[in-house]
């Protein structure tokens, strides 16, 4: 996985803030005439990755349905049978996934309104944020299989807290950039936390389960999403 995720988002993730920094620059500076091509530019690539999954996917299934009508109760007490530990997993991956909505948003919003960032650095922030995962992501999913998962995210976690810290304290655009390099160990916390999610349940149940995964993490995000915007807006 974390090969997949070094190669996909750590390689694109690279380029891509390089190219946008100059779309921006010539389209008008961090504006909205400035930052709409690369709603465009998103758009394109989006058109680009639903063909490649169209067309290239493989169409392998996990297991029969049988001949039984779907049952939205019965079949998520199934899941929960034949797992183990799934309802703490729930609630640990909720908490986990709240700064991909109070957090990540703000970032370059924090760093261009208070810090004074242009579009330079707030690209280059971006730039280091992808290439924490592209050097230490195959690193750390092959110690995450060799001394255990846990162990690993216990090791990466402190490291996104202290790119929080060194944004809030810092005094020049080197650290900005450094607090980006270190918010990409959040990325790298996510992929060893999806590897656990994958090994909790057979494959079988895995459509339902990663859609209970995905609901629980995205919907406390998304409050806290607005709950960050609430305290930006009227606390500072």
């Amino acid at each position: 996985m974390s090969c997949c995720e070094t190669l996909a988002a750590g390689f694109l993730g690279m380029i891509s803030p390089v190219l946008g920094a100059w779309l921006v620059s010539i389209f008008g500076d961090v504006n909205v005439n400035g930052i709409r091509p690369l709603f465009f530019l998103n758009l394109a690539g989006t058109l680009a990755t639903f063909l490649l999954l169209l067309t290239q996917l493989s169409g392998r299934k996990w297991g029969s349905l049988g001949g039984s009508k779907p049952n939205f109760l019965k079949d998520l007490s199934q899941v929960f049978e034949q797992g183990h530990n799934l309802k703490r997993f729930l609630v640990i991956s909720a908490f986990t996934f709240l700064p991909q909505g109070m957090v990540i948003p703000f970032t370059h919003v924090f760093a261009r309104e208070l810090k004074g960032a242009d579009q330079y650095i707030l690209g280059a922030m971006v730039t280091a944020f992808a290439v924490t995962p592209f050097v230490l992501g195959i690193p750390l999913g092959r110690l995450a299989d060799k001394i255990g998962r846990k162990k690993v995210l216990y090791l990466v976690g402190p490291l996104f807290w202290a790119s929080n810290l060194m944004l809030i304290w810092a005094s020049s655009p080197v650290f900005l950039i450094a607090a980006g390099a270190l918010q990409g160990f959040f990325y790298i916390n996510t992929v060893v936390t999806s590897a656990i999610t994958f090994e909790l349940i057979p494959h079988e149940q895995m459509g339902r389960w990663l859609g209970m995964v995905r609901f629980f993490r995205l919907f406390p995000a998304a409050g806290a999403a607005y709950l960050a915007g609430f305290l930006w807006d009227n606390l500072g």
